[in-house]
């Protein structure tokens, strides 16, 4: 019923709205009396950023049709007074007041009954949370969701009556009209606030239902200390440059923040869940380190402050190839053979390079699998009686490691 805006109304208003401005103004305390013997209707309320601003105002009857229109000026504070008589025989029932004015997007709606029908009434007017009003409300609405602030632990609510002599309930029990209730605590992700109105004669009840997702520290004080570990040399046997850094909080205060640190740059930040004061563990994969000494430290974040782990270091001795071994197959001395490339076990190559008298003569590409042994040979054809030197190279993006060289004599030709 309150919903009813017909086009009638829209084409009213356009002279009072100008749809290019943007939102900018509110109505926070619009407020709506009724004397029943006068018949009179009294309407109140502050426009913020309204100095100067023409408020227009609308009244629509039970049925939803427009029965009055006005326009009055805001004072210097904003602040401005109406009123209109209903005509004499207009109908009981719930009437509607609209206030609309530039730089507000959306009309305020308030209502007033007229008749014995107020004590079948079950709505709210208002409701805030911590005193800001709900964004968007209307009485006709009852579902919302809202976000918290970060860190926000509770709330207070308070829900305005639209009729007097109407009672409500929140979570259960008994709240007083336009006092706040609570405080309610909040847990991590959704909290649900439930207000149930019931009308004065007991034969009308709705209920508003306010989802408030909040993101709640379960820790009440700075992280407990992160302890770093690695397992380089234990995820292969060798001390190469791909390994894993571990982060362990083993028990107290969370952190909703990791940052790893390497030589003193930060290499890694992730987002944790604070579970406190259960463990908490990170972990972060390093790859490609060549040989050296490398320091780490972790810091666990969260609202109340940080605290930073003791320093951890791993040193890289096998980040490049290990020594691979050349063989060949000219057993009859001609000028067709094999020369073969074996890395027998350690840390493996992504590319293999074959020498021959000094210039490169093969390049093959190799998947890395360490420690596992790694193959790889050169078909060699025609060569002239003479002697050549070979030399292979295994490299990866750590370095590169050479041979020994062989020497191969060719006596004769096929």
């Amino acid at each position: 019923m309150k919903k009813c805006i017909t086009l009638l109304f829209l084409i009213a208003l356009a002279y009072v709205f100008n749809p290019q401005r943007t939102s900018a103004a509110t109505f926070p305390n619009l407020s709506v009396a009724f004397e029943p013997v006068a018949q009179k209707v009294n309407v109140s309320g502050i426009l913020t950023s309204g100095e100067g601003k023409t408020i227009g105002l609308s009244f629509w009857d039970p049925s939803g049709e427009l029965i009055h229109m006005t326009e009055v000026s805001g004072q210097p504070d904003g602040s401005f007074i109406a009123s209109y008589t209903l005509k004499t025989g207009s109908p009981e029932g719930v009437y509607l007041v609209k206030a609309g004015a530039d730089d507000v997007s959306s009309l305020q709606t308030r209502t007033f009954v007229v008749g014995d029908l107020q004590y079948k009434i079950a709505d709210l007017r208002s409701i805030s949370l911590d005193d800001i009003a709900l964004e968007g409300f209307d009485p006709d609405d009852a579902v919302y969701r809202m976000d918290a602030a970060a860190g926000v632990r509770e709330v207070k609510v308070t829900a305005e009556l639209e009729q007097n002599g109407a009672t409500m309930k929140i979570n259960g029990k008994n709240a007083s009209n336009n006092r706040p209730f609570g405080p309610i605590k909040l847990a991590n992700r959704d909290n649900v606030i439930l207000i149930e109105v019931t009308s004065k004669d007991k034969s009308n009840t709705k209920i508003y239902r306010i989802t408030v997702n909040a993101q709640v520290s379960a820790s009440g004080g700075a992280p407990g200390a992160p302890v770093l570990s690695d397992d380089n040399g234990h995820d292969t046997g060798l001390l190469d440059g791909a390994y894993r850094i571990a982060m362990n909080m083993w028990w107290g205060n969370n952190g909703t923040q990791y940052k790893l640190y390497e030589n003193d740059a930060l290499i890694d930040t992730q987002t944790l869940a604070d579970d406190g004061p259960n463990a908490q563990k990170a972990v972060t994969d390093i790859a490609d380190r060549p040989n050296g000494t490398y320091t780490y430290y972790a810091e666990l974040t969260n609202a109340y402050g940080t605290t930073r782990s003791a320093a951890h270091t791993v040193k890289v001795t096998q980040a490049a190839p290990s020594k691979p071994v050349l063989s060949h197959d000219n057993w009859d001395g001609d000028g067709d053979y094999t020369v073969n490339m074996n890395m027998w076990w350690g840390t493996n190559g992504t590319q293999y390079r074959l020498y021959e008298n000094g210039e490169l003569t093969d390049t093959k590409t190799l998947k890395a699998s360490s420690p596992q042994a790694q193959h790889a040979s050169t078909v060699i054809q025609g060569k002239p009686p003479g002697i050549y030197e070979y030399v292979a190279e295994l490299a990866n993006d750590a370095g590169k490691t050479v041979s020994q060289s062989i020497r191969i004599q060719v006596k004769r030709t096929k």
